[in-house]
């Protein structure tokens, strides 16, 4: 579905995921073997958390029904 709302209507879309995801597999001990290591998923995670903090703007702070479950989201 991400692939068709990206303008992907043919089955090349589908055969080039599908080699993207069979070319993961022959990677996967590499990377199995290294992603133990706290310095790889580190700046992943803050950059991912970092992109997820941009939507905070757009809370309705003075609605308790609209913050209130926002908030208790960001804290877990």
């Amino acid at each position: 579905a991400a692939g068709v709302a990206q303008g992907g209507r043919t089955g090349l879309t589908t055969a080039v995921v599908a080699g993207l995801f069979g070319l993961t597999l022959f990677f996967s001990p590499l990377i199995g073997a290294i992603s133990g290591v706290a310095a790889i998923t580190a700046p992943a995670l803050i950059i991912v958390g970092a992109l997820m903090l941009t939507n905070v703007r757009y809370i309705d702070w003075s609605d308790f029904s609209e913050y209130f479950p926002a908030f208790m989201t960001i804290l877990v």
